[in-house]
């Protein structure tokens, strides 16, 4: 092996002056890889919109169906199955229940059912400045 290296230069050779390339950089606005995904609307999946939007396409398409095949035996609205009518209800009446939920919480001092347990006082304490200020005017 001695020999081999005193005949054989093996070094990588190191480019000596410049170099004759210019190096070719991307636009300031490429992004390496995927871009990333946009977030999700959460208020909007929260609050169906979606669902709506899927539900007045649906109507009209049914709607615009309906005026092509006037004379015909086909449905002019979209039919529900007992289960999406029920989800559908609940939907609708969800919003009334929560607007008197809370109207009964935001007048009521009485938030409990059970009456031992209205004059029991809380284990935290949110006085933290009424505490400092009692220590600063005894010391």
């Amino acid at each position: 092996m001695y020999e081999f290296r005193k005949t054989k230069d093996a070094r990588m050779k190191e480019a000596t002056g410049i170099p004759n390339r210019i190096n070719n950089l991307p636009p300031e606005d490429f992004t390496y890889g995927m871009p990333l995904r946009p977030s999700t609307p959460i208020r909007d999946v929260m609050g169906n919109f979606f669902g709506e939007m899927a539900e007045s396409e649906m109507t009209y398409k049914y709607q615009q169906t309906g005026m092509k095949f006037k004379g015909s035996a086909l449905p002019l609205e979209a039919k529900h199955t007992a289960k999406s009518l029920i989800a559908k209800e609940y939907i609708k009446t969800k919003g009334s229940e929560d607007e008197k939920q809370a109207k009964l919480f935001s007048g009521s001092k009485d938030l409990f059912k059970i009456k031992r347990f209205n004059n029991v006082k809380p284990r935290t304490d949110t006085n933290q400045k009424s505490k400092a200020f009692q220590k600063t005017k005894e010391g």
